[in-house]
């Protein structure tokens, strides 16, 4: 990436972001639109935004996103360069495992695809020691009506298992929790709650607050749920403010 020019490495530093060079690694859970579900694929490489392949390497990113479902476009293509280009770092790889469609309990439930693959996602990063800034949370429209007490137990079980597996490879990330549930007519309040909830359980030390997806028009939907270009620009820019406020209550 090109150098920040003095004026613009002040700036970020008044903001409390360190200017320094910064590599940052990013694994995505969740449902659909955590995955390959974007009307657009962005299918041109971008410099220094790079993803893990299905053996643990690190290779340029471009849709669709290797490890994630679907075969449409993603929100982390349009994110990395958004990060890029405003200087949070010098390198962004994702690694997305999401699957449409899925609730926390499918998360869980040994023996389901999303299971397995969840499990041999962790086993390649603690193999190739891959160690994570961050971990995007993004699900929530396929829990609707679930109670909040068996939302928030299934989040902080699925969170142990995928938080003790990324210690063995060296990595304690943060987790940037979305608020999700709006797909169509489905929106669910109770878990939405539950989600923000989780964002500032410890203090802003581990878990933060990430965007919040629901209020994103229909205009920006190129099915009522999934997002059109425009929509992955949008929620893109959504996650990059949260990213931004995470970034600066870290430094604090």
């Amino acid at each position: 990436m090109q150098k920040l020019s003095k004026y613009a490495a002040a700036l970020l530093l008044l903001a409390g972001w360190d200017a320094g060079a910064k590599d940052l690694t990013i694994l995505v859970v969740g449902q659909s639109l955590s995955a390959n579900s974007g009307g657009h694929r962005y299918s041109e490489p971008v410099k220094n935004l790079y993803q893990i392949d299905l053996q643990g390497r690190r290779v340029p990113a471009k849709d669709p996103l290797l490890w994630a479902s679907g075969d449409g476009g993603s929100l982390w293509m349009p994110l990395g360069r958004k990060m890029l280009q405003a200087g949070l770092a010098d390198s962004v790889t994702f690694m997305p495992i999401g699957k449409g469609g899925t609730s926390l309990e499918n998360w869980l439930t040994p023996g389901s695809y999303v299971n397995g693959k969840m499990y041999r996602a962790l086993d390649v990063a603690a193999q190739q020691k891959i160690k994570f800034d961050y971990v995007f949370f993004l699900q929530g429209s396929s829990d609707v009506g679930t109670p909040m007490k068996d939302y928030a137990s299934r989040f902080y079980t699925l969170h142990h298992i995928i938080q003790g597996r990324l210690k063995q490879s060296g990595s304690d990330p943060a987790w940037i929790v979305a608020r999700h549930t709006r797909c169509g007519d489905l929106f669910d309040p109770e878990v939405v709650a539950v989600q923000y909830a989780i964002g500032r359980r410890d203090n802003r030390k581990h878990y933060f607050v990430g965007p919040d997806i629901n209020p994103v028009g229909m205009q920006y939907r190129r099915d009522r749920c999934h997002l059109n270009r425009a929509g992955q620009e949008k929620v893109a820019d959504m996650w990059l403010h949260s990213l931004q406020e995470v970034m600066r209550r870290q430094q604090k």
